[in-house]
């Protein structure tokens, strides 16, 4: 597993200049956009985990939903509350990782997460990290996660493979991983593929799951 401060150190590193994170788009990724407008998730209160810089978040909250958004590195926290203060709308912002989600005793509509889940690599953590998303939704709560694709060969083989761009080692699950991973707790009531961009000019195939709370 790699070294957690080393990790915390790359990560501030890549948030160092605003808007330029391999991850970083200022607009809504479509299907989000879809979800949203369908009314597939409702707009109620939700937690974002991983925010990065906000611009989903952001989003969301101009979509009218009570937004409380969480990252782990301080630097994309500042961003984004610079650009929520621009586009002027109300975020309760976090520097706060996913494994401190269990002394929140905030209850949820739904949660979301836009690759994140992906960057826990111990199966452990990540059986844990669901469980906990779990547990600050409400009965019935809605769950939507983007993650890379194991069943692609983007970026190599196997589960944990190494992003060319920053140099950090990610989980790309298969779908019987995913089910697996989320069959405790929820049941899933859509599997979208997509690809999301990664900068400079990557386009990596990812799935989209949106869960219920069982």
């Amino acid at each position: 597993m790699p070294d957690q401060q080393d990790d915390a150190a790359r990560f501030e590193a890549l948030y160092h200049v605003p808007g330029e994170a391999p991850w970083t788009w200022p607009e809504p990724h479509p299907l989000v956009v879809q979800l949203v407008a369908q009314h597939k998730i409702p707009p109620g209160r939700v937690l974002e985990v991983g925010c990065g810089e906000g611009y989903h978040a952001i989003y969301l909250a101009a979509q009218g939903c009570t937004v409380v958004a969480i990252d782990r590195s301080r630097t994309a926290i500042q961003h984004a509350q610079a650009h929520a203060r621009a586009a002027k709308v109300a975020i309760e912002w976090h520097v706060m990782a996913a494994q401190d989600l269990p002394r929140m005793d905030w209850q949820f509509d739904w949660v979301f997460d836009w690759r994140f889940c992906h960057q826990l690599t111990d199966e452990g953590e990540r059986r844990a990290y669901v469980r906990d998303v779990a547990r600050v939704l409400v009965p019935g709560g809605k769950y939507v996660s983007v993650a890379f694709s194991g069943e692609s060969p983007y970026w190599g083989s196997g589960t944990l493979r190494t992003a060319p761009n920053t140099q950090t080692v990610l989980y790309f699950a298969r779908w019987e991983d995913l089910q697996r991973l989320y069959a405790p707790y929820f049941t899933v009531l859509e599997r979208h593929t997509l690809t999301v961009r990664d900068k400079p000019d990557f386009q990596v195939p990812a799935y989209c799951l949106l869960l219920e709370k069982m």
